[in-house]
């Protein structure tokens, strides 16, 4: 099992993940497709830091990152009480120089849609109850996650 395999060397190469790989054997020895590796290693990967209830951090979502840059990284800057230089308020909506010819970002297309262009409903819905699986309930098939769930004010 592919699946197994993967998680056995991410578990050898850092026992600090053990518990939680041990925690969860049951969902990854479940692994049947490449969506449900794919969701279980995200989930894992985010567990920690999305249901942490005694947050030493600020949580700022891709999608409120992408659909308002501004907002969020004032919020950043509030934060760690650091000013916004004028300078990223500039760059902000400006795609990065590593952003290749085609893509949806330069052609101004909707990021936060385009799972839907390239997955059925069925692996969506295979996707979200897995990560549902994980208690990491702010997520949907919706553009964007329930930020009350995510613990934003």
């Amino acid at each position: 099992n592919v699946a197994n395999n993967l998680f056995e060397i991410r578990r050898n190469e850092d026992p600090a993940f053990s518990e939680i790989f041990e925690t969860h054997s049951d969902k990854i020895n479940s692994i049947q497709s490449r969506e449900s590796l794919f969701a279980n290693w995200w989930a894992i990967q985010n567990l920690l830091p999305l249901k942490n209830e005694n947050k030493r951090w600020l949580t700022i979502s891709y999608e409120s990152l992408f659909l308002r840059p501004t907002l969020e990284l004032e919020k950043i800057s509030d934060y760690l009480n650091k000013p916004m230089t004028r300078f990223a308020m500039h760059k902000i909506n400006m795609p990065s120089s590593t952003t290749r010819d085609g893509s949806g970002i330069l052609e101004n297309k909707d990021q936060l849609q385009n799972f839907k262009r390239h997955l059925s409903a069925s692996q969506i819905i295979e996707i979200l109850d897995i990560v549902n699986s994980y208690g990491i309930d702010c997520y949907s098939d919706a553009m964007e996650p329930d930020y009350k769930k995510l613990g934003y004010s």
